[in-house]
């Protein structure tokens, strides 16, 4: 599958689901999923091509428990918040 058919995917994903369900990108250590995300799949998602769609990337490495993940999503929202505020 290509970047493009993959951006493709969640975008159709995201605007037609109705199942508030997940989706798991897995793959071998090292074949570039954390790549494609940063560098690909949300520059395009927060393209005019992607509908504009804010994006949240969180880490779950050196995460050990349910309360670090939780704080780490919070962090993430915080910051694209206080970035949509400051743009308007």
């Amino acid at each position: 599958m290509t970047y493009n058919e993959l951006n493709a995917f969640f975008l159709n994903y995201l605007e037609n689901d109705i199942t508030n369900r997940a989706v798991m990108l897995t793959g071998e250590w090292g074949s570039g999923k954390s790549y494609y995300v940063k560098n690909t799949l949300k520059p395009f998602l927060e393209s005019k091509d992607g509908n504009n769609h804010k994006c949240a990337i969180v880490s779950l490495y050196g995460l050990s428990d349910v309360s670090e993940i939780s704080k780490a999503i919070f962090m993430e929202l915080h910051t694209i918040k206080n970035d949509i505020e400051s743009e308007t």
